[in-house]
């Protein structure tokens, strides 16, 4: 039964690294290395029931807490990456109404010292 298990985590291994290799964007890359560290303690921990020796388990429970938070600083340098990239002004329409305004009142033109203005 093991076997299977550790065959299975053998494919899923394959899969993670060919998609941490291929991914098309840094998302992609961040889940091929995640799943890469679940499957390694997957495996140790298959291991270890193999073998009966618990003596691996507590550096299970760090590695597992050190990926979650390597995960979690990921999706944030991510999110402030894509936020960074887009547009405050919108699109150019220049047959529409010039009104410097947008939604919640939000001003347009930049103005940082404004109430208004997002950061």
């Amino acid at each position: 039964m093991t076997t299977f298990a550790l065959i299975g985590l053998g494919v899923a291994a394959i899969c993670f690294a060919v998609r941490l290799v291929v991914g098309p964007t840094l998302s992609d890359r961040v889940i091929g290395l995640d799943g890469l560290v679940i499957v390694g303690v997957a495996a140790v921990a298959i291991r270890s029931m193999i073998t009966g020796n618990g003596s691996f388990l507590p550096v299970l429970v760090v590695v597992t807490l050190v990926g979650f938070v390597g995960t979690a600083a990921s999706a944030r340098f991510i999110e402030s990456r894509v936020e960074d990239s887009v547009d405050v002004t919108g699109p150019s329409d220049s047959t529409g109404p010039s009104d410097s305004t947008g939604p919640q009142g939000v001003d347009r033109a930049g103005d940082a010292g404004s109430p208004g203005a997002k950061r």
